[in-house]
């Protein structure tokens, strides 16, 4: 349709069911989160497996804060485990959200392989 900008990830047609796990991380008082928790709403509703981790004090990269923001040292931490390869979490379903900071929580497939990961931050990236 005319009001859609086809080269937006907003705007992806069909199953996103194949892509990788994605991690979506952003403040909670970032200007765009609402646009931020459309984005993954969308793309969960077309089969993509999204966790997402809203920081709490938050604003625009919130890992960057890490070093004088504790929710944002929390997030840090949790990015690092979805990053982290377990053999066994592969694949697994992510739909469920992002486990408490510091726990494993009930989404049971936060971490994938490392072969993964550039694509994930590219689409990450490209959604903000």
């Amino acid at each position: 349709p005319q009001h859609e900008a086809p080269a937006s990830p907003l705007y992806a047609a069909g199953s996103l069911a194949d892509l990788p796990p994605i991690f979506v991380l952003y403040g909670l008082d970032e200007v765009l989160c609402g646009q931020i928790e459309h984005f993954v709403a969308r793309w969960r509703g077309h089969g993509a497996r999204i966790s997402e981790l809203g920081v709490e004090g938050g604003v625009h990269a919130p890992v960057l804060f890490s070093f004088c923001h504790v929710p944002s040292r929390d997030a840090l931490q949790e990015l690092n485990r979805f990053f982290s390869f377990d053999p066994e979490r592969v694949g697994a379903d992510t739909s469920s959200g992002p486990p408490a900071a510091g726990g494993e929580g009930g989404d049971g497939g936060r971490r994938q392989a490392p072969a993964h990961a550039e694509l994930m931050v590219g689409l990450v990236e490209a959604a903000l």
